[in-house]
């Protein structure tokens, strides 16, 4: 029961969070929680499935999600572009 609803809530975390990241609104900032939301579902079927692939990139995701998570959310500066 358990690995099935990891397995619903990995696949609505990670093209949630995806899908939030990629707009380009006030609605983006909300990828990187729900992202970081579903990492311990990640961490849950990989060590059951004895996928250490998976296990180890999910390490790097968490990271990013956690940089996301800083920038949109604590970041007291804005980060200016670059002019040409």
């Amino acid at each position: 029961m358990m690995y099935t609803v990891s397995q619903v809530l990995i696949f609505i975390c990670s093209a949630g969070a995806i899908y939030l990241l990629s707009r380009n609104d006030k609605f983006s900032k909300y990828g990187p929680p729900i992202g970081l939301f579903g990492a311990p579902f990640w961490f849950y079927v990989a060590i059951n499935d004895n996928a250490w692939g998976v296990f180890f990139l999910q390490f790097i995701f968490v990271y990013l999600y956690s940089m996301g998570l800083y920038n949109f959310w604590f970041r007291k500066e804005k980060k200016t572009e670059h002019k040409k």
